[in-house]
């Protein structure tokens, strides 16, 4: 009965495969076969089935061969029906094979007059099953789209090749209705698989569901939904506070869906006082030491310290191998955010060589300061300086003027304004692009995009809530000494989070993302209107047209979104990009709505989620030797309070850090150990019981995996090629809901799951699986339970992964994880060519002025216009491989791979807050190596600090002939511009 399950679920699941015609239910039916009659298919050598052979079948031209690599595309059917105010088509073809085209998702249905709009293709339970992916990338698809007018009128579709077909619409409403149906759902689920692909923020793929359910009288199909749950309170805070792409898409969906004109919720009610929190004060001596700088950072900022110039070139210096991005040192993303060049681009603090030269001597201390996190968008940040010469203004004048001058056409100025009774120089454009308040207090030296941050700048200045008399960070000071002298010291304050709980902040902060939405919105709006081929004189048109909601652009504060050029323009906040601050704007007055909403989120402010803690943090840099730097990490949430951190971790109840742990393997790459109140408690576990997690990943090396794309099969075995463990001590009540992993033990302490493929060990009280059992046996003799240097709830040890056996393995996963991704960002480019209809020339700076960042291959290529044999041209990038038989290219590492020499990381919870003691080895490139830096001692961090040499600081005192020679070089500099 097996065997015939299995033939039964395959041919059925083949039959599908080849043969449009059959419907939903009977899809479903095909689907429960194989889930029922065949569950062991997923361990039959799929690639290599006989029924693979048997000939594919045309929707009504009979059964024709399997395409060879050279078929062209072949349109089977086309039918379509009229309809208002559209029409619906559906053509089945086939596509021909080109795997660029097909991957890429670059097939095209186009009508010269543009007539064709909003196409859904689907050949999705083909790419489901993937028994063969070469068939079934070159099966059957089906493609829905809309069109207006009754008359007849010709397609051209492009696969790998083009063909076109005149279409006659039919007058058949029932036959309409059941097509524009089959159109919706598809649409929708295109959509949804569109942004799960992504790397990019799903725009689009949210606007365009709402767009045209509003149109079409329809409400977006529950399986195209996608997870929309409501995340609850706290997510939802802390999305709103670090302006997470999820709230620009829910943003877009409430937008899009609001009823009607909101013309009565104007700003007429007073902006409601701040919650009052208690004061927290905790004993502190009065002699701690506290760097002097500190005295000129308002207590409401955050504080991330240097220390001295070559402290921030380092960061600097590192930031710039990796594009001023350092995510790309962990991972392959498919955009470049613009926050690092626009923030220096507002401050027009940009390093020259002037200052790689002498900034050292001029600059005895400096740091970063700033009142929010909105890099992207216009945040209120600065720089701030202590100097040692009179030669820094000198010089920062000099440049001042000199940026004014050579951008004085660009509307650049220049000018000195009085801000708290003191004289300012602002370096300003209209459109915020440059936004530079430069102040200075005895030898401090501010410069900032916020005028609010000036301000309290001189009041710190004066003994008013300056950060070095809060007696929070004062007491951080005793846990991480200005002796330790770190690299880098970084401290968010409690005022610096309380803001954001504020009425004023959560206020402009909603109306400036909605601001930002409205933009966005606008952008898709205009282009969808322009493929219909509407002409749009306004924004009352595309509201009456259904392109966007009737509230469309209805800020309560009164401000309006133009178009300056090429920018978008917020009346109230500026470009979009460069937003005025939020510090910056006054809000005195809401509308009804935003205070109900305001009360609402006071409530639970104040009720549940409590005041946030400090956070603070420690790196310091140690010279391995050969290039290799140890980035010792001391980080913690400081034991002020917690209740927000306890809302966090979601901690039932209180532990203390374990004094032991479980011995790794000596074959251990990678080892991560947990402890944790039990989660598994009511699997037969008792309340509160503690549960010891280890897993590993050894220095083994896994089966080789391919490029292609990969199919549900594929990752499951990719899944059991990983050769690793995890076990538990004591044994979780987990491992007995699989009845064989749950059974009896055999002598030597094993149970194996045939179906599952996974192997138990139980050895005294741990429980170990793992897909091999060989592995599991030379864990055994290595299981044990020994003393700890420091108590800890969780350690991560990594080892040197780039002198390790999964080297090629991880490289291969990278690149193939790159490609992925880069082809999505084609997609992307296909996405918005299709349903937007815009040309070859404007899609790439379409699509980055859309998600307000740069599109880039992850691979590090460059997106082209490639004319394929056929003559299509087709969006690739510089970098990718072959697709017809892809392989990695000679020389590609993964980005760790270049830097990452290993990490160590310990951790613990204490009263709801994480303590994390940690160190990271980085190799550096040849012009880093040979910093005078301390070598690694036995640092400690939080614990015990040993006597450590200090690290170099160069010219302490600069003589007469020093300070004459910078100053002829400011003066050169000057002159030559």
């Amino acid at each position: 009965m097996a065997c015939g399950g299995h033939a039964i679920g395959i041919w059925m699941a083949l039959e599908f495969r080849r043969c449009e015609e059959m419907n939903f239910k009977q899809a479903l039916i095909c689907v429960a076969t194989i889930l029922l009659l065949g569950i062991p298919v997923i361990d039959l050598p799929a690639f290599n089935n006989p029924l693979l052979s048997l000939p594919a079948c045309g929707a009504s031209t009979g059964c024709q061969p399997p395409q060879t690599r050279d078929d062209p595309t072949k349109i089977i059917r086309a039918r379509a029906y009229s309809g208002e105010p559209f029409g619906v088509a559906r053509v089945d073809f086939r596509t021909g094979y080109d795997p660029l085209v097909l991957q890429t998702g670059a097939i095209r249905v186009e009508q010269e007059l543009g007539r064709v709009m909003y196409p859904a293709y689907s050949d999705t339970l083909t790419r489901l099953l993937k028994t063969d992916p070469e068939l079934a990338r070159a099966g059957i698809q089906t493609v829905w789209f809309l069109f207006q007018g009754n008359e007849p009128f010709e397609i051209s579709l492009s696969g790998a090749s083009e063909e076109r077909v005149l279409i006659e619409p039919n007058d058949r409403p029932v036959l309409a209705r059941a097509a524009f149906s089959q159109w919706w759902r598809q649409f929708n689920l295109q959509m949804q698989s569109q942004a799960r692909q992504a790397d990019y923020p799903p725009l689009v793929e949210t606007y365009l569901p709402e767009m045209l359910a509003k149109r079409v009288g329809r409400s977006i199909p529950l399986m195209a939904q996608g997870k929309q749950a409501d995340k609850g309170e706290l997510t939802e805070t802390l999305d709103l506070i670090f302006d997470v792409e999820s709230v620009r898409t829910k943003t877009i969906r409430e937008l899009m869906r609001a009823p009607g004109v909101s013309g009565t919720d104007s700003a007429t009610i007073q902006l409601p006082n701040a919650l009052e929190w208690p004061a927290i004060r905790p004993l502190v001596d009065d002699q701690v030491d506290v760097e002097a700088i500190a005295s000129r950072v308002p207590e409401e900022c955050f504080y991330v310290r240097f220390g001295n110039w070559d402290n921030q070139l380092w960061l600097t210096h590192l930031l710039e191998e990796y594009g001023n991005d350092l995510s790309q040192m962990v991972a392959l993303r498919g955009y470049a955010p613009l926050s690092a060049d626009k923030m220096m681009d507002q401050l027009v603090l940009e390093s020259g060589g002037l200052g790689e030269l002498f900034g050292g001597r001029l600059v005895s201390d400096m740091a970063i300061i700033g009142r929010d996190f909105y890099i992207e968008d216009g945040p209120a940040i600065g720089v701030l300086f202590e100097t040692k010469l009179g030669l820094f203004e000198t010089n920062m004048r000099s440049q001042r003027r000199k940026f004014a001058r050579q951008n004085k056409e660009d509307g650049v100025t220049l000018e000195e304004i009085e801000i708290a009774g003191q004289q300012v120089t602002l370096l300003s454009s209209e459109d915020n692009r440059v936004r530079s308040f430069y102040a200075i207090n005895e030898n401090y030296h501010l410069v900032t995009t916020s005028r609010a941050i000036v301000e309290r700048f001189f009041a710190a200045a004066e003994g008013d809530r300056s950060l070095a008399q809060h007696p929070e960070f004062r007491a951080a000071r005793v846990l991480l000494p200005v002796e330790r002298e770190d690299t880098i010291f970084i401290y968010l304050s409690r005022p610096f989070f309380d803001q954001f709980l504020t009425p004023q902040f959560q206020i402009e902060l909603s109306r400036r993302i909605r601001s930002l939405t409205n933009v966005q919105l606008l952008q898709m709006a205009l282009w969808a209107a322009q493929a219909e081929g509407f002409a749009i004189a306004s924004i009352d048109d595309l509201i009456i047209q259904g392109f966007l909601p009737n509230n469309f652009g209805s800020q309560p504060d009164g401000s309006t979104i133009t178009q300056q050029g090429d920018w978008w323009i917020d009346s109230a906040r500026g470009r979009r990009g460069y937003f005025v601050p939020i510090a910056d704007v006054n809000v005195d007055r809401i509308s009804p709505s935003e205070a109900d909403w305001l009360n609402q989120r006071r409530d639970y402010f104040r009720d549940q989620l409590g005041q946030f803690d400090p956070i603070l943090a420690g790196i310091k840099r140690f010279d391995l030797g050969e290039g290799v730097e140890r980035v010792v990490i001391d980080a913690r949430v400081a034991p002020f309070g917690g209740n927000a951190m306890k809302t966090l971790l979601g901690m039932s109840g209180e532990q203390l850090p374990l004094d032991h742990e479980i011995a790794t393997s000596p074959h251990d790459l990678i080892s991560l150990q947990l402890s944790m109140n039990s989660p598994f408690s009511f699997l037969g576990g008792g309340a509160g019981e503690h549960t010891h997690w280890f897993g590993g990943i050894q220095n083994d090396v896994p089966p080789a995996t391919n490029l292609e794309p990969q199919g549900f099969l594929e990752k499951l075995k990719f899944f059991k090629s990983i050769p690793g463990y995890v076990g538990t001590f004591p044994a979780a009540g987990v491992m007995d809901l699989f009845p064989a992993l749950g059974g009896e033990p055999d002598a030597a302490g094993y149970t194996y799951s045939t179906f599952l493929q996974l192997c138990r060990l139980q050895w005294g009280e741990f429980s170990v699986i793992s897909f091999d059992r060989d592995r599991l046996e030379s864990l055994k003799p290595h299981l044990d339970i020994v003393p700890s240097e420091a108590p800890a709830d969780f350690r991560l040890r990594v080892g040197d992964i780039a002198d390790s056996n999964l080297r090629g393995w991880i490289n291969l996963l990278y690149y193939q994880r790159g490609w992925e991704t880069s082809i999505a960002n084609v997609k992307f480019l296909n996405l918005l060519q299709q349903q937007f209809g815009l040309s070859d020339e404007e899609l790439l700076s379409a699509a980055n002025e859309l998600l307000g960042v740069r599109l880039r291959c992850s691979l590090g290529g460059e997106y082209v216009l490639t004319e394929n044999s056929r003559g299509r041209n087709l969006w690739t990038s510089t970098n990718w491989p072959q697709f017809r038989q892809p392989n990695i290219p000679d020389g590609f590492e993964a980005p760790p791979m270049q830097w990452f020499r290993g990490m160590n990381l310990d951790g613990y919870v204490e009263q709801g807050q994480i303590v994390v003691h940690g160190w990271l080895d980085i190799q550096r490139t040849e012009e880093e190596k040979g910093s005078l830096l301390p070598s690694f001692d036995l640092f400690k961090g939080f614990r015990e600090v040993e006597d450590l040499p200090p690290p170099f600081a160069p010219g302490q005192q600069t003589d007469q002939a020093e300070e004459m020679e910078l100053q002829q070089a400011t003066i050169d500099d000057d002159d030559d511009n």
